[in-house]
């Protein structure tokens, strides 16, 4: 419960498919995302870019520290790109990197190593049918500590997920922002 709590911000919104009750069960196409990402009340950086990051998420399967050696376990993997960062500034890494855009790489939160084995910096695990290589690890305080994260285009590829996406976390402009950010959307 604690951790739910601390998860998220005021001036944050996630955007998924009407109906949806979870991530995983969205997807959002191509134009829902840029017509999210131009929406009125999404902060923009210095460059003018939304501050908004489309992700895709995933069930994947991993085996369980401690467990017995067919026992795996169900971690959510997120693919993200580039402003997820942006979006989420209290997320650190805490050892190792950011994983490579474009490249079979994945940083992984500091709970998801403590439930999963073979989740340290330079060791390889399976997902899908693919080999990624554990780039770092990070902390975020939050439910995204149980989560594994890597680049969203390889990830989609790797799922057969196309371009869709399941959901847009948007930081917006300042908390009283989310009437009108919301309102637009509808």
């Amino acid at each position: 419960r604690e951790t739910l709590r601390k998860s998220g911000s005021e001036d944050t919104a996630i955007v998924m498919r009407g109906a949806s009750a979870a991530e995983v069960m969205s997807t959002l196409d191509n134009a829902s995302v840029r017509a999210i990402e131009q929406t009125p009340g999404v902060a923009r950086d210095a460059q003018g870019r939304a501050i908004a990051s489309p992700e895709l998420v995933v069930a994947a399967n991993l085996p369980i520290k401690g467990g017995a050696p067919d026992e795996d376990g169900s971690v959510q993997l997120r693919g993200i790109g580039p402003q997820a960062w942006a979006v989420r500034p209290d997320v650190e890494i805490v050892e190792g990197r950011r994983f490579g855009t474009g490249k079979r790489e994945i940083v992984v939160g500091t709970g998801a190593q403590r439930q999963f084995a073979g989740l340290e910096v330079g060791k390889q695990i399976r997902l899908g049918s693919q080999a990624w290589t554990v780039t770092g690890v990070f902390h975020s305080g939050d439910a995204m500590d149980s989560e594994i994260w890597g680049d969203a285009d390889v990830i989609a590829t790797t799922y057969r997920r196309g371009s869709t996406r399941s959901s847009v976390t948007a930081r917006l402009e300042n908390p009283g922002a989310f009437k009108q950010f919301k309102d637009a959307l509808a």
